[in-house]
């Protein structure tokens, strides 16, 4: 959480750019794409932010609808003048922003590269808001490490290479240019890990920022004889706040932004998982949870599974696994924060439930993965009670608690300005795979590269406050 913390200001450095829409799109030219052949060969999560078409968009808006663009991303108490938060610190506002990762043998790496116009001024930067900071620069572009590594003087290595350009070239294995849009205000290249039940070789997604909403596109190669995978068999529960259904090994094999915490997951045929809140209860220190609360969440996953040998070491791995609690008498996974819930095994699925899992049949052809989040909804069904067996003993710290509980929600609600997500993977008579998803913004009458730049303010500023 520190170092969410700690990069969360280069996240608003690089989107805070009080700048004209004019000068975006008439004095400066398209940004280069020299800055590709700094990404590693081995790479296999590549982002793209075009922050012309941000400074573009929020400068239009910081001028031409001041009210709105102060309002989201000023916020001030009654009286008070908003103050200035762009900083020159020398890097260049308008050339394109790449984060990628690289697997190491026991972690995943996360590293950006920017384009800089002051290498002095940049360290100075550094040097006074994020002194700890490790990057590597050349005369254009610099190499900045946003993840913690235990082999550090080895990244620190690496790092040095990549800004020589000393390394194999991702461009040499994918040719971005033909494949990332700078039309586009994000665009990823994705490679899932390959294992031998992965339906997809590699494939991007953009996305693309609309006035009250954000539109993601893409397109991925599946494996030969993709074909023969079976569509989703269970449709979406339209009633709870997250519904998700998968037929694709997706969080197997892409491993998206911690590879640790889901390192050895079983693959399956089918999986489905509904979430609906949950109930946290106040709990006595005596314990011994890290956490305040013992939580009940009120979550129903179900797996359809492949091999029921993978998923019995899977449960003996858990058994033994630090922090976490399997009792088989009550058949419940209890871990060290205090949440719990009930598992059931037959040797044709799993399943991980409060209530019981209830689920009904897909009838559409060719979908692979279907989403939907609604975000107010599934926070304002988070409740917050006292313990009734083991509460704690001072009646203020009762009262106290059930009042931070809620607030922490409020807080979140507040900067939290997506109204809903969905997403949807299909089937093509091409033998490709189509992505396709929509967040919804709460703010109608605004902008979304507003809306999101808001919240990245508010969730860095969230994190620092409770964290």
């Amino acid at each position: 959480m520190q170092h969410l913390k700690k990069y969360g200001a280069i996240v608003i450095l690089l989107l805070a750019f009080p700048i004209a829409r004019f000068i975006a799109n008439n004095l400066v030219l398209e940004a280069s794409n020299d800055i590709y052949a700094y990404i590693p060969q081995e790479s296999d999560f590549v982002i793209e932010i075009n922050t012309k078409n941000f400074a573009s968009e929020i400068g239009y808006r910081r001028l031409f609808d001041e009210a709105y663009f102060l309002e989201k991303v000023y916020p001030t108490e009654e009286g008070d003048q908003p103050e200035e938060k762009y900083v020159d610190s020398g890097i260049d506002a308008f050339g394109k922003v790449i984060l990628f990762r690289e697997q190491w043998a026991d972690e995943s790496i996360w590293l950006a590269l920017v384009k800089h116009n002051d290498e002095d001024q940049v360290k100075a930067y550094f040097e006074e808001k994020i002194p700890e900071i490790r990057y590597e620069t050349d005369k254009d572009y610099m190499v900045i490490q946003l993840s913690p590594s235990s082999s550090q003087e080895n990244l620190d290595e690496h790092l040095k290479k990549i800004s020589k350009k000393e390394i194999k070239r991702f461009t040499e294995r994918v040719n971005l240019s033909e494949i990332f849009s700078p039309d586009k205000e994000i665009n990823c290249y994705i490679i899932p890990k390959s294992s031998p039940h992965n339906q997809l070789i590699e494939g991007y997604l953009t996305f693309d920022f609309l006035k009250d909403h954000i539109d993601i596109d893409g397109s991925f190669t599946p494996v030969p004889g993709f074909n023969e995978t079976a569509p989703i068999a269970y449709a979406l529960n339209e009633e709870k706040a997250f519904s998700m259904r998968s037929s694709l090994n997706l969080f197997n094999s892409v491993y998206w932004f911690s590879e640790e915490k889901i390192d050895d997951n079983p693959e399956y045929a089918q999986m489905a998982v509904d979430y609906d809140g949950a109930e946290m209860f106040l709990v006595h220190r005596k314990l011994g949870y890290t956490s305040t609360f013992k939580s009940y969440p009120d979550a129903d996953i179900h797996f359809d599974i492949i091999d029921q040998t993978i998923w019995n070491s899977f449960f003996d791995s858990l058994a033994v696994t630090d922090g976490i609690t399997i009792d088989t008498s009550t058949q419940t996974i209890s871990n060290q924060e205090g949440a719990s819930i009930q598992y059931a095994r037959s040797d044709k699925t799993v399943q991980f439930t409060q209530f019981g899992v209830n689920l009904t049949p897909s009838t559409v052809e060719k979908l692979y993965f279907d989403l939907q989040l609604k975000l107010d909804p599934m926070l304002d069904k988070v409740v917050f009670k006292i313990d009734a067996e083991n509460p704690p003993t001072n009646p203020l710290e009762q009262s106290m608690g059930i009042a931070i509980g809620y607030s922490l929600v409020e807080d979140i609600k507040a900067f939290t300005k997506m109204e809903s997500i969905v997403f949807q993977i299909t089937g093509t008579d091409d033998d490709l795979v189509k992505a396709h998803g929509r967040v919804e913004m709460k703010e109608k009458n605004g902008h979304s590269m507003v809306e999101s730049l808001s919240f990245g303010q508010g969730a860095i500023l969230f994190l620092t406050d409770y964290f």
